[in-house]
């Protein structure tokens, strides 16, 4: 049986598609009689996220650990990430006071011409409000966590000098990755979360602080810093030095690599799926691939912020698949063959065009098109300021858009073999 793990990317309020496409991922799965988690033949042993996804792979874990604790979802219980970006949307009367106009302010102001500037004078007392709503949201999200089996007097999650360690095992596996940025030190390694050492809060909330918007989050955690260069956890009884974290879009967008990092081979991941918000191409008004630079200051705007979102991805993308050729090439040796695995990467896709694993007509990866029936209404445009946009309609559709595209890539999958 081969082994999955599937990376969210972040992209804010886009992230609604990957909340769509966990949800109809989820309700597949199912838990054999040696407690491994089955998806139409494939076993989950992770996930990660950044951002948004950070937030959606974090609740989606959460279930998938309750399935295999026993608990079963009728068809219309509404899963952690369901109930997270239902509740996410931005409401006249909701219960945060002016919801939906200050959400729609926050959208208005970026969508002009001096976006960047006008934004660089937060993080504010609105944000930090926004920010504080959302942590409510997540927690109320993941409903009551009393069934994992955390460390008592955990920092949260698990340090990273120890991952090399872990060995397949229900206690180990699924593994979740965060992907958040350490300001200060400038140190890009993921929060690990295992089922004994699940992850704080504060942890996902840090991977959606992008600097622009929200304030950075202080986290007392073991992570590297400069008395602990080597990697080594601090010493018995030693209090953790806080560090201060900002998204996951500055570091890894999302972690692919770092699950393939354990000494047992065993325990790594044979595919990779990728859920991409960031689209690879850009794409003109009508909806063409786009042969003209970008002029205006929104749309030059607008494309950085794609690109940036997606450079770090496929930087660990090229690695994977240069490890892969090595494989393929004989240039590694027996002892290499043995630790390392060669790794098919797969994606879904927000702007239909997906991963595909390298072949002979495509030996660095290719690229799948995907035409989605679902009716594009309030999609069609989707530019930086939308990712900021959380009326209800909108993530509706997001919601529909990753459902159907969830479950095409399951049939394509199945067809391919």
């Amino acid at each position: 049986m081969k082994k999955i793990a599937i990376a969210c990317q972040g992209g804010g309020s886009h992230c609604a598609f990957t909340g769509g496409v966990l949800a109809a991922l989820l309700r597949r799965v199912q838990v054999d009689h040696a407690q491994r988690l089955v998806l139409d033949g494939h076993e989950i042993v992770g996930l990660s996220g950044t951002s948004g996804g950070a937030v959606s792979a974090y609740l989606a874990w959460l279930d998938l650990l309750r399935l295999r604790e026993g608990q079963r979802f009728a068809d219309d219980e509404p899963l952690a990430v369901e109930r997270f970006w239902k509740d996410n949307a931005a409401q006249l009367f909701g219960r945060f006071p002016y919801d939906l106009i200050t959400n729609l302010t926050m959208v208005g102001i970026a969508s002009m011409e001096s976006a960047m500037p006008a934004l660089g004078a937060t993080p504010n007392a609105a944000t930090r409000a926004i920010q504080a709503h959302m942590r409510s949201q997540i927690e109320k999200a993941a409903g009551d966590l009393g069934f994992l089996q955390g460390e008592a007097g955990s920092a949260g999650g698990l340090h990273p000098a120890r991952l090399k360690g872990l060995h397949k095992a229900p206690g180990n596996f699924p593994l979740l990755l965060i992907g958040a940025a350490n300001v200060n030190q400038g140190v890009f390694e993921p929060f690990i979360g295992t089922p004994e050492h699940p992850p704080l809060l504060d942890q996902v909330v840090a991977s959606t602080a992008l600097p622009d918007v929200f304030p950075s989050v202080g986290i007392a955690t073991p992570m590297k810093a400069p008395r602990h260069a080597q990697g080594t956890a601090p010493d018995e009884g030693e209090e953790p030095p806080t560090a201060y974290y900002w998204d996951g879009l500055l570091s890894q967008n999302p972690p692919l690599s770092d699950f393939l990092g354990f000494q047992d081979r065993e325990a790594k991941a044979d595919e990779i799926w990728i859920v991409r918000i960031n689209p690879v191409v850009r794409r003109n008004g009508a909806g063409r691939v786009a042969i003209e630079p970008p002029s205006r200051a929104t749309e030059i705007a607008d494309r950085r912020n794609e690109l940036a979102g997606n450079l770090s991805l496929e930087q660990e993308k090229r690695f994977i698949r240069r490890v892969n050729a090595m494989h393929d090439g004989g240039a590694l040796s027996e002892q290499g063959r043995r630790r390392y695995k060669k790794v098919a990467l797969w994606g879904i896709s927000l702007d239909g065009w997906s991963d595909v694993p390298e072949h002979p007509a495509a030996p660095d990866g290719g690229w799948r098109e995907v035409k989605y029936k679902t009716p594009r209404v309030h999609t069609q445009v989707l530019d930086y300021a939308t990712k900021l946009l959380r009326s209800p309609a909108f993530l509706i559709e997001l919601d529909a858009l990753g459902r159907e595209a969830a479950l095409e890539f399951l049939e394509h999958r199945k067809a391919v073999g």
